[in-house]
């Protein structure tokens, strides 16, 4: 069930945009890492964000990253929305008022 929801949010969310800036930041972070030396991470980010350009054929579903950025959304992001709100301190998004008097 998990597979099927990443792919539909996938195809409905992914577009040529999303692609284009998810393909610049991995180039700027295979930058950050040659600079460091990292060779092979290097290679790997290039080989990722060339797939991941929109003139690569290979369709957005069928690949590894945005697969695993998806699933980690779905998996983590209510979590995450929670945490977020709690740690804010202003729960003035809550539908009900849990503090009124009911005299």
């Amino acid at each position: 069930m998990l597979e099927s929801l990443i792919t539909e949010a996938l195809s409905d969310l992914v577009d040529d945009r999303w692609r284009l800036l998810y393909e610049a930041r991995l180039r700027r972070q295979a930058a950050l890492l040659r600079f460091a030396g990292r060779n092979s991470d290097v290679e790997l980010l290039s080989a990722v964000a060339t797939v991941l350009h929109p003139d690569s054929q290979v369709s957005v579903v069928e690949q590894a990253f945005p697969r695993t950025l998806m699933r980690i959304s779905i998996e983590q992001g209510p979590l995450r929305m929670m945490v977020e709100s709690l740690g804010t301190g202003d729960f003035s998004s809550m539908p009900i008022d849990l503090f009124t008097d009911s005299e």
